[in-house]
């Protein structure tokens, strides 16, 4: 357990480092890039590592260091975007392997898509917990 325990915020921030990396490729190739083109391994990277995160920032979310309410509004935030992001990634994978359901997005939202994936790995890198029973 506590191989999980130490390990488990650094496969989230790993995870969006990666679809920030997916975020780069769409928009390095904006002109002539089909959504086809995005290799499923890539959401298979993102659900294993996104999957493993979610689960300790959910058994792990009261003994989190907090410094105030704004950090713990943060986390919260970020969790709830990383679960809903496993669960897109898993939809993709069992029924639009075609990744059509990427096409509510315009290319131009890989800028903000970077930057949060940005922001959202550098808040898991941080996370600390308090001491454990182990």
């Amino acid at each position: 357990m506590k191989f999980f325990r130490t390990t488990f915020a650094r496969a989230g921030a790993f995870a969006f480092l990666g679809e920030g990396a997916a975020h780069v490729y769409v928009l390095y190739r904006h002109g002539g890039w089909v959504l086809k083109d995005l290799p499923l391994w890539a959401d298979w990277f993102f659900l294993l590592l996104g999957g493993y995160s979610s689960i300790g920032l959910i058994l792990y979310a009261y003994r989190v260091k907090i410094r105030n309410w704004r950090s713990w509004a943060w986390l919260r935030f970020v969790t709830a975007f990383l679960i809903v992001s496993v669960l897109l990634h898993g939809y993709i994978i069992v029924f639009d392997p075609g990744h059509r359901i990427l096409r509510i997005f315009p290319w131009w939202y890989s800028f903000l898509g970077l930057t949060y994936c940005l922001a959202f790995a550098w808040t898991l890198l941080w996370v600390k917990l308090l001491p454990g029973e182990e």
